[in-house]
């Protein structure tokens, strides 16, 4: 069966899809989603051949949703930005919050606090984020 010119003008080239940045350990990357919007990230490792990244940056917690009703607390973790700060594990127990652990972080050799779902290493929010959709470097 013979291609007609037509027909191959159908079909877009095959192309493979790339990371569009590169980040490296110890590279600064700058957040592009959620209450991080903006905010400065170290690299601390990357993975999955260069599309995700280990991140360290300085957390936003609203430690004050726990006091809210719920109606008011889901309204308010949508508009307000908390300020930053770094995580203190006194503070979270000296609230009675007994959801604090500690753990390893996949992916990285040390323990970290883990609470609400997140890690926390010396006062620093460690995630694992998309390189490119997630994170841009500066």
């Amino acid at each position: 069966m013979a291609v007609l010119e037509e027909e191959t003008d159908w079909y877009p080239p095959y192309q493979v899809a790339l990371p569009c940045c590169v980040v490296k350990k110890n590279d600064w990357v700058r957040m592009c989603r959620g209450h991080y919007k903006g905010d400065l990230a170290l690299v601390r490792a990357v993975r999955e051949s260069g599309l995700k990244a280990i991140v360290q940056c300085v957390p936003r917690l609203d430690l004050t949703l726990g006091d809210l009703p719920p109606e008011e607390a889901r309204v308010r973790r949508r508009t307000v930005r908390p300020p930053q700060k770094l995580f203190n594990p006194q503070e979270v127990q000296a609230l009675g919050r007994h959801a604090l652990k500690r753990q390893r972080f996949p992916g990285l050799d040390s323990h970290c606090d883990y609470f609400e779902g997140n890690y926390y290493d010396d006062g620093y929010l460690v995630k694992e984020m998309t390189v490119g959709s997630m994170i841009k470097p500066c």
